[in-house]
């Protein structure tokens, strides 16, 4: 049985790490502009320290691609810091939020992979900005 092991582990290790090396883990996304509109501010508590959550919709607009479009119509999106909080109120002032409001956007959609398959990236709000979780 030893022998066994030790053959197999000697045809499957080089193939591991040929396939880890390769660069083939990773995904690929296409990225498209677009515009979101901030639907909903909405304190989640009244504590000390308040966290909000942020609700937007994609604006639709001519240049927006008809696969895009489907896959995001009439939904809203629920905006979170990159460490999956909510944002306090000192955020949404320094970053302008409010409802109504609207930001440019990035949305990348997964094209090879097994990563999520979209996500947003919004280039005025800096979503890993943590300033008002420290003590």
């Amino acid at each position: 049985m030893r022998v066994f092991v030790l053959i197999l582990c000697g045809i499957l290790l080089p193939w591991v790490a040929r396939a880890s090396s390769s660069g083939t883990g990773g995904c690929d996304y296409e990225k498209h502009q677009i515009k979101v509109e901030i639907t909903s501010v909405r304190e989640l508590s009244s504590s000390k320290s308040p966290r909000y959550e942020i609700r937007f919709v994609v604006l639709i607009t001519e240049e927006l691609p008809a696969m895009i479009e489907n896959r995001v119509y009439g939904r809203d999106f629920q905006m979170l810091l990159h460490n999956k909080t909510f944002p306090g109120p000192e955020f949404l002032r320094k970053y302008n939020i409010a409802e109504g409001s609207q930001f440019d956007s990035v949305i990348n959609i997964r094209t090879r992979g097994h990563c999520r398959s979209s996500f947003f990236e919004f280039p005025d709000i800096k979503l890993d900005d943590y300033f008002e979780s420290q003590p």
